[in-house]
């Protein structure tokens, strides 16, 4: 069940404080915001709600990222999760979809208040494929090019995946062909970009699909 900017979504971008920043998508039963940069360029938030799987679960993840590393920051990476009942599934879907954002948001305010990730800031950009896997990103007076490898093991049934991210003459390189995820099957670069204060920071979506049709969506961050 996909509902494109509920009214949980609009209440969402009001509680962090921006609402003419974030870019939400849809992963099938997710939806994913890309809220933005700190205002220091080096910390990214992105949260990802899932509107319920087959045990009727809706669960919400906010994931707070050092732009610099890649990784989380201590404590930025935070989920939260709750059931719905049958009989309530379509009059209170919305209510428990908000319960666990703002559960998540919660847990992460003053974190996000002391990196200056309220509001969230930067812009974002929309690229076009040339191939299969490679991505350029066109905006304003800069050309960003990624191009995305990966590698399956489908014996151990696992798959791996590199972005090269190219700008300016330079070039840096994200995750690693090393780095297997467990029961991956393919990876696929989304065409969104967005773009830090600075305009030397950025964030890249990636979807991981999984062999039972599931999927996921992670976050690359690079700083040039």
């Amino acid at each position: 069940m996909f509902k494109f900017f509920t009214t949980v979504w609009l209440s969402l971008l009001i509680f962090v404080g921006s609402t003419g920043l974030s870019i939400a998508t849809t992963g099938g039963d997710l939806n994913i915001a890309m809220l933005g940069f700190s205002s220091d360029s080096k910390y990214f938030v992105m949260t990802v709600l899932d509107n319920g799987d087959a045990a009727g679960v809706v669960s919400a993840k906010i994931m707070i990222v050092n732009v610099a590393t890649n990784k989380c920051v201590r404590g930025g990476c935070q989920k939260a999760s709750k059931r719905v009942r049958e009989e309530d599934a379509f009059t209170k879907q919305d209510v428990f979809e908000k319960d666990v954002l703002d559960e998540v948001l919660k847990k992460t305010w003053l974190l996000r208040k002391k990196l200056q990730l309220t509001p969230p800031r930067g812009y974002f950009a929309k690229g076009h494929f040339e191939g299969d896997g490679a991505a350029v990103y066109n905006y304003v007076h800069k050309k960003i090019r990624v191009l995305m490898l990966q590698k399956v093991n489908e014996d151990q049934m696992k798959a791996s995946m590199q972005l090269e991210v190219s700008m300016d003459n330079f070039k840096k390189t994200l995750d690693s062909l090393n780095n297997y995820r467990s029961s991956a099957l393919e990876y696929k670069l989304d065409d969104s970009l967005f773009i830090s204060p600075n305009e030397r920071c950025f964030a890249f979506l990636v979807r991981v699909n999984y062999p039972d049709g599931h999927y996921d969506f992670i976050v690359q961050t690079v700083k040039f």
